[in-house]
C-alpha cells in the first residue's frame, strides 16, 4: 500500500514560444503586474554592460505602508495615483491559498481573493475562485478608475461602507507608482497618521568565470521548429528546455555548470546543453517590487546592450509574486504546490526570440 497520496494532483505548465522578430510573446511583461525579481545574463565580462544596465537604480523605488483598504478609495488618492495610470500595490505577508489577498492594478482594477467567511460578511458581489474547492474563495473585481466611481455614487457609497464596517483591518502593503512615460519610479505622499518606508531597488552585479557556456546563436531554433521529419517538435522542445534549465542553474549559482565540473553521476548526470564551451557571462538581479513598466524599461536596455557590445543572446529572467492573486492578463492566482508565474525571454541577436511561462497548477492563464 503506497504512502504517498492517490489523488491527481495537476500539473504546473510551462509554456514555450519563438518569435522571428525579436520580440517575445505580445503582452508577456506588459500584463505580468506583480514582479518579485528580475536577472538579465549577457555572454560577456565586460563592466560597461552591468554599468549601462545599473543607471536608472536611482529611479527604482517602491513603498511599504500599513493601511486599510479605504485608503485607496479616497478622492484624492483616486484622482492624483489611480486615475493616472501606473499605480500599484499588493498585500505582502499573506498567503494566496489562506488568507485574504488584495491587488491594484494600473488599470485601477482592485482585485480581491477572500475567503468564503469574508465574502459572506462583505457585502460585495463576486464570483467563485476558478480552482480549489468550489465555493471556499471568491474574487471581487472593482474599477476604481471609472468615472462612476466618485463620492455620492452607488458603487463608491457601497463599497466605502463595506471597507469601513466589515472590512476594516488595516493590512502591509507594497506600493508603487510609476511615470507611464519615463517608466521610472515617481513619489507617493502619504498622510501624516500613514507610517511608509520607501525602499530602493539597487541591481546586484555577478560574474560567473569558467563556466560551459551554450552558444545559443549557433542553434537553428526556427529551423527545428519548422523540421518537417520531428512534426511533433520534440527536438526543438529539448533544446528549448536544455535551455531554460542551464539559465535556472546559473541564477542559482549552481556548480554543474562549471567547466570540468566531475560530480560522481550517483548524484547528478547533468551536462550543459550542446554546444557549449567555456567562457564567462555576467548578470545583474534586481529585488523587491517591480512594475511592468521598469521591466519593460530594462528590457529595452539589454537590447540595446546586445546591439552596442555585438553579443550573440541575452536574457532575461523574471519572478513573479508567488501569492500574488493574479498573474497575466489578470487572470485567478493562488499557490497550491507553488504558485509559480514566472518567465524567461532569451532574445538571439536581433533575429528571434524564445520565451517562456512558468505556470503553477493554480492559475486561470492560458496562452
Amino acid at each position: 500500500m503506497s504512502v504517498y497520496p492517490t489523488f491527481d494532483q495537476p500539473a504546473t505548465r510551462l509554456h514555450i514560444a519563438l518569435s522571428t522578430n525579436n520580440n517575445p510573446v505580445p503582452g508577456i511583461c506588459e500584463t505580468h503586474t506583480y514582479n518579485h525579481a528580475v536577472q538579465v545574463i549577457f555572454p560577456s565580462q565586460s563592466s560597461t554592460i552591468t554599468e549601462q544596465l545599473r543607471k536608472d537604480d536611482a529611479s527604482y523605488f517602491y513603498y511599504k505602508a500599513s493601511v486599510p483598504l479605504s485608503f485607496f478609495i479616497q478622492p484624492d488618492f483616486v484622482n492624483n495615483y489611480i486615475r493616472k495610470g501606473g499605480f500599484t500595490a499588493l498585500r505582502s505577508n499573506a498567503k494566496a491559498d489562506i488568507d485574504d489577498t488584495f491587488a491594484l492594478l494600473p488599470s485601477g482594477r482592485l482585485v480581491m481573493s477572500v475567503k468564503k467567511d469574508t465574502y459572506e460578511t462583505l457585502g460585495l458581489v463576486g464570483r467563485p475562485s476558478k480552482f480549489g474547492d468550489k465555493g471556499n474563495r471568491y474574487f471581487i473585481h472593482i474599477d476604481l478608475a471609472q468615472p462612476a466611481f466618485k463620492p455620492k455614487g452607488k458603487l463608491y457609497e457601497r463599497v466605502k461602507w463595506c471597507f469601513t464596517h466589515t472590512l476594516t483591518d488595516t493590512y502591509d502593503f507594497l506600493m508603487s507608482f510609476t511615470d507611464t512615460e519615463t517608466r521610472l519610479s515617481s513619489e507617493i505622499s502619504f498622510p501624516p497618521n500613514v507610517k511608509a518606508t520607501r525602499v530602493c531597488i539597487d541591481g546586484v552585479c555577478q560574474t560567473h568565470e569558467n563556466i560551459m557556456v551554450p552558444q545559443i546563436g549557433d542553434i537553428a531554433f526556427e529551423d527545428l521548429l519548422n523540421d518537417q521529419n520531428d512534426r511533433k517538435g520534440e527536438i526543438w522542445r529539448d533544446h528549448a528546455l536544455n535551455l531554460f534549465e542551464w539559465l535556472g542553474l546559473l541564477a542559482c549559482g549552481a556548480a554543474r555548470i562549471k567547466a570540468g565540473d566531475n560530480v560522481d553521476p550517483f548524484f547528478s548526470v547533468y551536462s550543459a546543453p550542446e554546444p557549449s564551451k567555456p567562457g564567462t557571462t555576467v548578470s545583474v538581479r534586481w529585488t523587491g517590487y517591480l512594475t511592468t513598466h521598469q521591466i519593460v524599461r530594462i528590457k529595452d536596455s539589454v537590447k540595446d546592450c546586445m546591439k552596442k557590445e555585438g553579443l550573440p543572446w541575452a536574457a532575461i529572467l523574471v519572478w513573479g509574486f508567488r501569492d500574488a492573486p493574479v498573474s497575466w492578463r489578470e487572470e485567478d492566482h493562488g499557490y497550491f504546490l507553488g504558485g509559480e508565474n514566472d518567465y524567461v525571454l532569451v532574445f538571439r541577436g536581433e533575429q528571434q526570440c524564445i520565451s517562456y511561462q512558468a505556470v503553477g497548477t493554480y492559475d486561470g492563464f492560458c496562452i
